[in-house]
């Protein structure tokens, strides 16, 4: 998996975080199959918080705050709505045009 990061790349019209993965035959190397993993990287790591937000928020959270609305932001909150039920979100960012 190649995951790459450019933060300025949303005022040239790319996305921030691009991912790419490879598979490979096992009892050759040789690559079989490539795929962009982009999105997929933001749900598995949106669902990583979510889990670990279940068993370390209380139960009766409803309200999650959230620190920046970069490109992981709306996988997040949705990954915490199913796990938690959060209900309302609070967004702070250093861009107030971000928000």
């Amino acid at each position: 998996k190649y995951v790459n990061g450019h933060p300025s790349n949303p005022a040239r019209g790319f996305q921030t975080v691009t991912a790419f993965g490879v598979l490979a035959d096992v009892h050759n190397g040789y690559p079989t199959f490539l795929t962009e993993m982009t999105v997929l990287t933001a749900l598995r790591t949106a669902a990583t918080s979510g889990m670990v937000a279940k068993k370390l928020a209380r139960a009766d959270s409803r309200v999650m705050a959230m620190i920046g609305s970069g490109s992981q932001s709306e996988f997040q909150a949705l990954a915490f709505r199913s796990a938690l039920g959060i209900s309302t979100l609070r967004v702070w960012d250093t861009d107030p045009a971000a928000l």
